[in-house]
């Protein structure tokens, strides 16, 4: 578990302000459909220091989306599974870590989720955790959990790669 917050740590930022994250503040999570998600579809390519960052989402299928995560620095430091999925009414977002090995860093039946607060034309806000592409940007806005507690603000920020 440390060697997830060293390597999240290194994306802590302080640009991240009240207005880019958002918390879910009652039980019912906010509505969307997963075709509202389709804007952040692509390949999408960052640094954080001296480590190359990519996502991949694919397009909506089955009410589900699902999204690759890889960072490395000559090697592979850290992979991720995610999903976008539509339940309910409304949409919860799933992640599941991996190291160089594909051996989960959660364990088996574990993984992170973040249940959705509100979405906008190019924005979705799930419980401190924030998506949102502006033209070919990409920009995720978290709060970190630390031994339980949410404390560090983290900025990953892409651009779209071109073919």
């Amino acid at each position: 578990m440390k060697s997830i917050l060293v390597l999240f740590g290194i994306a802590i930022a302080s640009l991240a302000s009240a207005q880019e994250i958002k918390f879910l503040e009652s039980s019912k999570p906010g509505s969307a459909k997963i075709e509202q998600m389709k804007w952040l579809c692509g390949h999408w390519i960052g640094a954080i220091g001296k480590s190359d960052i990519e996502e991949i989402w694919a397009d909506p299928k089955g009410n589900q989306m699902m999204g690759m995560y890889r960072m490395s620095n000559e090697e592979i430091d850290l992979y991720e599974f995610m999903t976008i999925s539509e339940i309910d009414g409304s949409l919860s977002l799933k992640i599941k870590h991996f190291d160089r090995n594909l051996i989960g860093r959660e364990e088996k039946t574990e993984y992170k989720e973040f249940k959705l607060v509100g979405i906008e034309e190019n924005s979705a806000y799930f419980d401190a955790f924030t998506i949102e592409v502006n033209n070919d940007t990409l920009s995720i806005h978290l709060i970190l959990d630390m031994e339980g507690e949410r404390k560090s603000k983290g900025l990953f920020k892409y651009v779209r790669k071109s073919n």
